[in-house]
């Protein structure tokens, strides 16, 4: 039997952290990965969405990163946007009672808590554009904490941590191989070929 054709999900909007269809998109937003309701918002409160949106996706990681540390305690302090600096304090403050002992380690390997093993492509439709949604995130927030474009290290760095937030989250945990690190490899293009796009629009 024919293998069914993957289905995207939708589009990612960097500002509400909402994945939506293409068409809550313009062109132009479709680039910048901006949807059509967060394009009408004053320039402030898209940067306030996007800082909460941000610690919203940091709040449900496991383990967190240095970074991840470093951006709440920024934002904790923010006296510019009121309501995420509430946000960021109230994750440190739950985070402090519930410390993460998983450390920043390179090293570090999926734990194995007995859940069933697969390989990307043996998830589901929905588990698969889970994935693919953790990748693109990961990647567009390693960006956004101005470190460049992730390199070898940190891209094994950034499946480990999704293998782990997967395994920990949805019961059955994703296999770190090379199918995984191709589908990190074309999201990271995708990704940079935006970008590009979205850099040539501002200049013109």
């Amino acid at each position: 039997m024919a293998k069914k054709k993957k289905k995207h999900r939708g589009h990612y909007c960097r500002i509400c952290g909402e994945i939506k269809s293409n068409e809550a998109f313009s062109g132009r937003g479709h680039v910048k990965h901006i949807c059509k309701e967060c394009s009408a918002l004053p320039q402030e409160r898209k940067n306030e969405l996007q800082h909460i949106s941000q610690i919203d996706r940091i709040a449900g990681k496991y383990p967190r990163s240095r970074q991840d540390w470093e951006f709440l305690e920024k934002m904790s302090k923010n006296r510019k946007y009121p309501e995420a600096r509430e946000f960021a304090q109230m994750i440190l403050g739950m985070s402090r009672s519930q410390p993460d002992t998983e450390g920043d380690s390179d090293d570090d390997e999926p734990e194995d808590w007995g859940q069933e093993k697969l390989t990307f492509s043996e998830f589901d439709e929905f588990g698969r554009g889970d994935i693919e949604s953790a990748i693109e995130e990961d990647i567009r927030d390693f960006i956004f904490y101005g470190y460049d474009y992730p390199d070898e290290k940190d891209k094994l760095k950034i499946l480990k941590d999704i293998c782990k937030n997967m395994a920990f989250g949805n019961g059955s945990e994703v296999i770190l191989n090379e199918e995984l690190k191709g589908l990190f490899d074309s999201i990271l293009k995708e990704i940079m070929d935006d970008l590009e796009k979205e850099e040539a629009g501002d200049l013109e």
